[in-house]
Order: C-alpha cells, then sequence, then structure tokens
C-alpha cells in the first residue's frame, strides 16, 4: 500500500542520485510544494510547542537553531539509512526548511499566548 500526497500533475523536481537515495537540492520548487510540504509544518509545530513551554527564556535565533537541527537532524537520518541499505527515501532541503518553520511556528504560538494571558490579567 502506497500513500501520496501530492498530484500527478503538479510539474518537475530537479532530483539528484546520491548514495542510494534521492536528493531534492533546490528549495522551493512549484511542483515540491504540496500536501507533505505543509503537513512537514504542522508535523513539527508540536515540538516548538514543547520548546516554548518548557524554556520560556529561549530568544527567537535559538528557537530557530532548535528548528535547524530537527530538520537537519531528520533528513540526515534519512541520508544515512540510503547510504547505509539503500532505502531510497528522498532527502530534500523543502523538509529541513518547512521542518525548522514549524518549531518556530509552535514556539512562536506559544508565546503569543502567553502575551495574550498576560494581557488579560
Amino acid at each position: 500500500m502506497a500513500f501520496s500526497f501530492g498530484s500527478d500533475t503538479v510539474g518537475q523536481v530537479t532530483t539528484h542520485w546520491i548514495a542510494g537515495g534521492i536528493w531534492v537540492l533546490r528549495p522551493f520548487e512549484r511542483a515540491s510544494m504540496d500536501t507533505s510540504f505543509w503537513l512537514n509544518i504542522i508535523m513539527t509545530m508540536p515540538q516548538g510547542m514543547l520548546l516554548g513551554v518548557n524554556w520560556p527564556r529561549l530568544r527567537w535565533p535559538q528557537w530557530l537553531l532548535a528548528g535547524l537541527a530537527t530538520g537537519l537532524t531528520l533528513e540526515t537520518g534519512q541520508a544515512i539509512g540510503n547510504w547505509l541499505v539503500s532505502l531510497g527515501r528522498w532527502v530534500d532541503i523543502n523538509d529541513v526548511l518547512t521542518n525548522c518553520l514549524g518549531v518556530v511556528l509552535g514556539a512562536g504560538l506559544v508565546w503569543w499566548g502567553r502575551q495574550h494571558i498576560q494581557a488579560r490579567k
């Protein structure tokens, strides 16, 4: 059984075959902005929310670094899996960027909620 979150008629994405997997190195190509693009943002928002709840004194650059570390860790894991056992997974720069954005948005949502609650007191 296979699941596809994209459309067959979107367009073409520039890919490279490296170390047993498909790599997308050109960010924000029109064809790569399908449903999975947006789901990657939603998937990492809870991590950003937990970051904001557990470490409320963190600043935006630290949230950005945490998001970047999340995206790079996930994609590096896929790249290592491809290299070791030829998983055939896509290693996508868009995933790194959208994972980072999700973490920052999640932490920002917690920050905004705190500001809103403090303003009501």
